[in-house]
Formats: structure tokens, sequence, C-alpha cells
């Protein structure tokens, strides 16, 4: 990006400092926009050729099951990118939020209760929590750790065979919370990428599953980066993936 460089003596530094920021913010976010509508443009093409299919048989549908049938699947298409467009709008919101955290004590545990009580888990799969932290408060913007929480379980049921176990814990310096699956993990190379925004992978049991957009983990990245912490990959003990979210105290 264009910068001005100043010597550091100069009376207009800061100004240049503040320039500067701004160009590499505004480069930064012209960027997520053009890889955004290249990705946008490709999510769509799959959803809109199967519909031309489709109303293209029904064209030459004898039966009314038949008719229903292809009616079906435009409707499934429907759905699935009106799905995208609120995961698009949701992913835009987190990229332009500006206002400060408004972080407040809380229990960590209480909180993932009630995201469990209200998680999609078609397969039964069993979750279980690991409060290491005992009855020590959590401090963070709750709305926005939610969300995090709730994408990172999210993202396990799509891949655990059996279990997933959320482990939360305080140390003197930060807070800390991981969820582990026993799927089949994340290659090493790969857990790096897989915070960026439309990546997604698949195990081998999730070929014929729908995997969402590759937004999930986008926002919980950019979720810690708000909160000065970080998010991490790395193997579980199960043997799946372990997915660690650490923020400093305030």
């Amino acid at each position: 990006p264009t910068s001005i460089n100043l010597s550091v003596g100069s009376l207009l530094a800061p100004f240049a400092n503040a320039f500067n920021t701004m160009a590499t913010r505004l480069t930064s976010i012209m960027s997520s926009q053009k890889e955004m509508t290249y990705a946008v443009s490709h999510e769509l093409r799959t959803p809109l050729a199967r519909m031309k299919f489709a109303l293209a048989m029904t064209e030459s549908s004898a039966s009314g099951s038949a008719l229903q049938r292809q009616l079906d699947s435009i409707a499934r298409d429907v759905i699935e990118m009106e799905n995208l467009i609120n995961s698009l709008l949701t992913y835009a919101s987190f990229e332009q939020k500006a206002e400060p955290l408004d972080q407040r004590e809380g229990h960590m545990e209480a909180m993932l209760l009630e995201i469990l009580a209200r998680l999609d888990n078609p397969r039964g799969i069993k979750i279980r929590i690991d409060n290491q932290a005992m009855l020590q408060a959590f401090t963070c913007e709750w709305t926005l750790m939610q969300t995090a929480l709730h994408n990172l379980l999210q993202n396990a049921l799509g891949f655990a065979q059996q279990n997933i176990v959320v482990t939360m814990g305080v140390t003197e310096q930060s807070f800390w919370v991981s969820v582990e699956d026993d799927g089949p993990g994340v290659p090493e190379a790969q857990r790096e990428y897989i915070f960026e925004s439309f990546v997604r992978l698949y195990g081998e049991s999730d070929l014929n599953r729908h995997s969402g957009f590759g937004l999930g983990l986008a926002i919980v990245k950019r979720i810690m980066v708000w909160h000065g912490g970080s998010v991490s990959c790395s193997q579980a003990a199960q043997g799946g993936a372990k997915f660690l979210i650490q923020w400093p105290k305030k």
C-alpha cells in the first residue's frame, strides 16, 4: 500500500503513522472483499447449475412424483443459497467491527451448557465438559465468545465419530477453552490454512455431508484477535482435531 515515510523526530510523524495504519487496513479490507467476491461466485455456481438442471427436467417430467422431486431439489438449493448469503452477512459484520469489546465477568460452563442445548446433533455425538477452572469466572465479550464456541462445536460435530470433549481453564495470565473430537483430525500442513475464509476440509466419512461454507473458523479467528488472543489447531488425545482458544486477562 501507499505509505508516508518520515523521520521519527518529525512533527508530522504521528499523522504519517495514522495514515499508514489506515492505508494498510483499507488494503486488507479490499483484499478480503476481492477474495469474498470470487468465493461467492464459486459457491453460487453449483446450486444454480443444479436448479437449471432441475427446471429442465420438470419440462419432461411425466409423473407428478417426478415433478415433485425436482421441485424439492430446487427448494433445497434455494435454502442453500439463502444460508450462504446469511453466512456472508455475518462474516462481513465481523470484518467491519471497530468498537471496543464489552468484556464482563461470567461463568463459561453455564454458557457452554446453553450452547449444547441448542446444537443440532442428529447423530447423537456425546459431548463432555471438563471444567478445570472450577468456580473461577471468565472475562470476555460474551456474545462474541458464544459465537466462537458455537462454531467450534458445530465444526467438531461435523467430524466426530462418537465423542467431543470441551475443556476450560484459567492461568495467571489467561483464559482458555479447548474443543477436541475423535474424528480424522486435520493434517499438520493445513492447520493454519483452515482459519482462512472459505476453506473447508473433508474427512473420509464427510465426503457426502454438507460441511458449511468455510466461514466458521475464520470468524473464530477474528473474534480471538479482537480479544487479543489466538486460536490454534493440533492433534487431540482422541486422535482427532483439537482447537484451542486463549485470551489474556484484562
